[in-house]
């Protein structure tokens, strides 16, 4: 249902391309049968078939693996190769899964996962969209008018301006290697063409989520960075590059 909203609250997180991923799960079961284990997860799990995975702290025997490929049965549950004697379902809340990766245009990281930056109090965020299209002109009936337009390059993105300065902004201000908070020396333009995925949150006035986005970015500091006599901001500009992963929710009222 449409409504009167302000968007004001923006919150932005990115996750460096190349970066290491570790998505977490906790059991709810256990159950083994001619060597292949089954578990069922609390929650959904988020896996696909083809993961990756460790598993650590079950409470039955032989259940603790690395580098398990899984296939995914549903949300929820996946069987994986474990010798070990048959058992029964089992409950167990202790069981820890842990699937490892690196973030890249076919892998993004889980909303949950500890590798994500956070780049502070963010103002005057918006989504843009520009790029070129061809004109389709027919005759109706005697005129020549417009019958079509094909769009033939397209760029989406988000910009935003960050109003704390923090080690993102010197990492992709200078375009060098991954920055931590204990960073000391660094090399400018050690890392050109930085690419991050980006979480974006937004909340109205009522501080209800409306919208969460998360796209597969190029992403640069637009404008001066200026050092000054006032607090240090920052203008990101983040253009969507192609990944199927990209995908945006709204979160509808009734």
């Amino acid at each position: 249902m449409e409504t009167l909203s302000r968007i004001i609250g923006n919150h932005v997180r990115l996750f460096r391309d190349g970066a290491a991923t570790a998505d977490v799960a906790h059991a709810a079961s256990r159950a083994r049968t001619t060597n292949v284990a089954t578990i069922v997860t609390a929650i959904a799990h988020g896996f696909t078939t083809g993961d990756t995975v460790t598993t650590t702290l079950f409470g039955g025997a032989a259940y603790t693996a690395v580098g398990k490929v899984i296939t995914v049965v549903n949300a929820t549950t996946f069987p994986y190769a474990s010798v070990g004697d048959d058992e029964e379902t089992a409950v167990d809340t202790d069981g820890v899964i842990t699937r490892t990766g690196v973030a890249s245009r076919t892998k993004r990281p889980s909303p949950t996962d500890a590798g994500w930056l956070d780049v502070g109090i963010v103002m005057d965020l918006g989504f843009d969209r520009t790029g070129t299209s061809d004109q389709i002109f027919a005759p109706n009936p005697g005129k020549i008018e417009l019958y079509d337009v094909i769009e033939t390059k397209m760029v989406n993105g988000v910009k935003f301006t960050t109003e704390q300065l923090g080690v993102t902004v010197y990492e992709v201000l200078f375009a060098s290697a991954a920055l931590t908070p204990t960073s000391t020396d660094y090399t400018p333009n050690a890392k050109l063409g930085k690419k991050f995925w980006v979480e974006v949150l937004q909340y109205d006035q009522d501080d209800s989520l409306v919208n969460t986005v998360y796209l597969y970015c190029y992403v640069k500091i637009n404008g001066e960075v200026k050092f000054s006599d006032k607090h240090v901001t920052a203008n990101f500009d983040c253009q969507k590059l192609v990944s199927a992963l990209n995908k945006g929710t709204l979160v509808t009222s009734a």
